[in-house]
């Protein structure tokens, strides 16, 4: 079982995206997101052995912290894995790796460690819109995304905590600080 920590799209963003995912596992399948439970998100951390509720206030805490963020959603990629995963990511700013590494340190003060890929500075923040696809529905995948209105101003106005697979909301916070 794993853990992590995401932050979430406004509404009209969240629901472009929930469109795109359908969109994209109706074209190339793969493992059906929204089934799954999941919503569009940037993940900030994953984790393996965590008790959820130690979790809770400090979560809270730095959702009052911080203010919702603006992002702009300008690119379509692929990890070079096996896990067949496509993406849609934002335009990486100082801001945005800001937050990101206070949530860091944060998780720090707490003894607790993120895997290899979410630690700063090996961060490829991204919003999941295809997963366990085949190596020859990838580009069929892209082409989607590419086709969407997916792209442009967007804003990350909460931050939660997951279980997975399946996905289970345990917390969601707004993003309220100033």
């Amino acid at each position: 079982m794993g853990f992590a920590v995401e932050l979430y799209f406004d509404p009209a963003t969240g629901a472009r995206l929930t469109t795109l995912c359908a969109a994209v596992f109706q074209t190339a399948a793969g493992a059906d997101l929204l089934a799954m439970g999941a919503r569009p998100h940037i993940s900030l951390v994953v984790l393996t052995d965590l008790d959820p509720a130690a979790l809770r206030d400090d979560l809270h805490a730095f959702a009052e912290s911080e203010a919702p963020l603006p992002v702009s959603l300008g690119a379509v990629g692929a990890f070079p894995s096996t896990e067949g995963v496509v993406y849609v990511a934002p335009v990486v700013t100082r801001e945005l790796l800001d937050l990101h590494a206070r949530f860091h340190r944060r998780l720090g003060e707490l003894g607790l460690v993120s895997g290899g890929h979410y630690c700063p500075g090996h961060w490829i923040p991204h919003c999941t819109i295809g997963f366990e696809l085949a190596p020859d529905r990838v580009p069929a995948a892209v082409d989607v995304c590419l086709r969407s209105d997916a792209f442009g101003p967007a804003h990350l106005t909460a931050i939660g905590l997951i279980e997975f697979r399946p996905v289970r909301e345990l917390y969601t916070f707004p993003l309220i600080g100033t």
